[in-house]
């Protein structure tokens, strides 16, 4: 069946006449669900001799395919709103990139990724989307015509198709991060769009980066890491045009410094409100630490890393992704299991009541954000569903809100 974009035919994956026998109602592979005004032939018991015996007529159906709406249907590994609008930016293992309208639930537009898009964040104005994918392409969308987004960058940063798993726009919007569990650097560039989302600089570190984030200490803006090698590492972010971007961030600017942390551990989480760093495991606890301060040549490999300044309850099976709302002090962790936790930043040692959101044979809680502008957290699962969970006074608005006009209103 011909739907969306593409010239090449969709496959049917399932069909259902409605009670009336007069609509088949069908979704496809790609996650087309829509129907088709063809109704049902009447069986005629008299002709079963006959048909038996005759090669079936096979007829082509020239009646238009009437599209209802398209889902993801694999695993949703990004998921952000739009700026204060009421929209949202998906993406999935199924190979788009999606645009929801909230309050409606109803598709926007998507996009076709060639390669499989696997990290996800935007500008705090929701006009430009960035997406690491798996072959390690960098792609920047204008989002300012939401019916229509238009790939205004692609570049590569590492070579040998390393993924790129982790994007991450910095709380002040200015400044993009990205990096690899498949490499040491980490690379920093504008959010501007009159910059031209220019490369700034990047930093290497000593193991490869499995998780990475940014943070505001004493003014300044940071880059704080969980590397392969069970430490915790920090430095100064570039944060202007370096005077040699073929060269890593030299070390008495960057300032790296390091700590020993326990094995196992593979994400890492800042408060933009306190300022606070937390790590998360294999051992399934939300720990926080103290800034790093060592040096790589003063980490003495042979001891065991000190004891964290605080240790919480986490997810039975895993944390997967986290957020924090700074407008009303709450900080979200989704789990494999399939849960999410939200604690108020003032207390995070109080264990919180479970939100059972997605599936946990299929992967639980695989991506989430928090509005900033209302009492909202989405999710994104395994099983390829959004959800939008209301936990204060400010929920969503029942009619759309539009991005408001005079930002960015067109991206060069």
């Amino acid at each position: 069946i011909k739907v969306g974009e593409s010239d090449i035919p969709d496959f049917i994956s399932h069909m259902h006449y409605t009670k009336s026998f007069k609509t088949l109602v069908m979704g496809t592979e790609t996650g087309v669900f829509g129907r088709l005004e063809v109704e049902a032939e009447a069986i005629n018991d008299d002709d079963d001799d006959y048909d038996n015996q005759q090669k079936k007529e096979r007829k082509t159906i020239e009646t238009p395919f009437i599209e209802m709406g398209r889902f993801h249907t694999k695993r949703v590994t990004g998921i952000k709103e739009l700026g204060q609008s009421t929209q949202l930016v998906t993406i999935s293992e199924d190979h788009y990139m999606s645009i929801w309208e909230a309050t409606n639930q109803s598709m926007v537009s998507t996009v076709w990724q060639p390669a499989m898009p696997i990290s996800l964040d935007t500008t705090t104005d929701g006009s430009t989307a960035f997406i690491g994918t798996s072959l390690g392409a960098f792609r920047a969308y204008d989002l300012t015509v939401r019916e229509s987004p238009r790939l205004v960058v692609q570049s590569r940063f590492f070579d040998d198709s390393v993924p790129i798993n982790n994007v991450k726009v910095s709380p002040d919007g200015q400044y993009v991060l990205i990096s690899s569990s498949e490499s040491k650097q980490v690379f920093v560039l504008s959010a501007s769009s009159e910059q031209r989302f220019q490369l700034l600089g990047f930093l290497e570190f000593q193991g490869l980066v499995v998780s990475a984030t940014f943070a505001e200490i004493e003014g300044s803006v940071r880059i704080i890491a969980v590397l392969s090698n069970n430490l915790l590492a920090a430095a100064y972010s570039p944060v202007k045009l370096a005077a040699n971007r073929m060269e890593p961030m030299p070390d008495e600017m960057a300032k790296p410094t390091y700590r020993k942390i326990d094995r196992g551990s593979n994400l890492v989480m800042t408060n933009p409100i306190t300022g606070d760093l937390y790590v998360t495991g294999s051992d399934k606890l939300l720990k926080r630490y103290d800034y790093p301060t060592e040096k790589i040549t003063q980490i003495d490999w042979k001891r065991a890393p000190p004891i964290a300044v605080e240790e919480h309850q986490s997810h039975s099976i895993g944390t997967a992704c986290w957020d924090f709302s700074q407008q009303f002090k709450f900080m979200a962790t989704g789990g494999k299991d399939g849960n999410i936790f939200m604690r108020h930043v003032n207390n995070i040692s109080q264990i919180p009541n479970p939100i059972k959101a997605h599936a946990l044979y299929s992967g639980g809680v695989t991506a989430l954000c928090f509005s900033q502008q209302r009492s909202t957290l989405y999710s994104a699962g395994g099983d390829g569903s959004i959800m939008a969970w209301t936990y204060g006074g400010k929920p969503n608005p029942q009619d759309p809100i539009l991005q408001p006009e005079g930002i960015n209103p067109q991206i060069s």
